[in-house]
């Protein structure tokens, strides 16, 4: 499966190829890149798009030094918030983006805090804003 999306964002294509897509590419990409990955993954070969393959290897190094990776601790409703925390948004932003009520994001967040054992609600902006960067 060749997952073609309109998210340039990370997270999207690191949660498509963990579910077993054989590549991902974005719909901004020109199309003689869009038949490139068509071709790959009918091929039966991977297909990462530059911009994707090089931001998964920063995230890969970063993640090293930080020790976990939001993506394979958080579950999926957790990552949205987080994501979201980071792009800036408040709570009842979020919580008006998602159709749930404030003090469940809160309580998504409290989740967040606990898994990544941090001390804050500042902690865990701090670190969702260098993340989603």
């Amino acid at each position: 499966m060749l997952a073609l999306s309109m998210h340039d964002e990370l997270t999207y294509g690191e949660r498509c190829l963990k579910a077993g897509a054989m590549g991902y590419v974005m719909k901004h990409e020109p199309p003689e890149k869009v038949v490139e990955a068509i071709k790959a993954v009918h091929e039966g070969k991977r297909f990462i798009s530059d911009e994707l393959k090089a931001r998964l290897l920063e995230r890969f190094f970063d993640d090293k030094d930080k020790g976990t990776n939001p993506v394979e601790v958080l579950s999926g409703r957790e990552l949205e918030v987080y994501t979201m925390l980071g792009k800036g948004l408040s709570t009842r932003e979020i919580a008006g983006k998602l159709s749930l009520s404030a003090m469940t994001i809160e309580s998504y967040i409290e989740n967040i805090k606990a898994k990544f054992n941090f001390s804050s609600i500042r902690e865990v902006l701090i670190n969702a804003i260098k993340w989603t960067l």
